[in-house]
């Protein structure tokens, strides 16, 4: 192969790729919202379509979203959206409490002291406005403050799994941010984390976010529920 065909080659493959990298994002986002509603198979003639694309990219993206736990592929029937299940969501809570109070620990050692004072003035400046904000802003505002948690501790893994698994909650966590009582303890148990890490207290840093991320089988079932009404029920 020429110098030129190679480079027409490597183009075609670029674009290639940044289509099935916009594919999946649109997906992602639409499964993480339940547009697809759960265990509701996905017909990728009609997503092809509604998308513009052929069917290769979406089954592209697709492979890659069954690896995240977005979707699952079930042979001769193809792929379906993510179940929401009160045993899955409780393993998720379950996993980002032990990956979130591991990351407070090492964060009161490994942070620099203007990272952790730039975590506490980003949720300074959503307490400022907090009046104003809407579940669905508070439900934002409230993973952008645990993945700046997070990426405190400095390990690029913990923070690919985090991500991963606050898209595969967000939409619960919208849902359970607007009960009054859940919106309060956000805004005063994030006030204790911050001050642990400002302390530089690695053992209440990590009880504390144990604790706040921690959920009981009760409230698990509350959120699931709510979820799901809003899922089927549109309230």
């Amino acid at each position: 192969m020429n110098l030129e065909a190679l480079v027409k080659a490597t183009a075609r493959e670029v674009m290639a790729t940044d289509v099935v990298q916009q594919v999946y994002q649109v997906i992602q986002s639409m499964l993480a919202r339940f547009d697809i509603k759960p265990s509701e198979r996905i017909n990728e003639v009609e997503l092809a379509a509604s998308l513009g694309v052929s069917r290769t990219p979406i089954r592209e993206a697709l492979n890659r979203l069954s690896m995240e736990g977005f979707v699952t592929f079930v042979p001769n029937r193809g792929f379906f959206a993510r179940s929401l299940e009160l045993k899955h969501f409780i393993d998720l809570y379950e996993l980002r409490a032990s990956i979130e109070a591991t990351a407070a620990a090492l964060a009161c050692s490994k942070a620099e002291d203007k990272a952790i004072q730039a975590l506490a003035d980003d949720w300074q400046a959503t307490l400022d406005r907090l009046n104003d904000l809407n579940g669905t802003e508070l439900a934002e505002a409230d993973e952008r403050f645990h993945e700046g948690l997070v990426a405190l501790a400095g390990n690029d893994e913990m923070n690919k799994v985090i991500r991963n698994i606050n898209l595969r909650i967000r939409f619960i966590r919208q849902c359970a941010i607007e009960q009054p009582d859940q919106r309060t303890a956000t805004v005063s148990e994030h006030a204790g984390i911050v001050d642990a890490l400002l302390k530089r207290d690695r053992d209440d840093a990590r009880e504390l976010v144990d604790r706040h991320v921690s959920i009981t089988a009760e409230n698990a079932l509350d959120y699931v529920t709510r979820s799901l009404a809003r899922i089927y029920l549109k309230t």
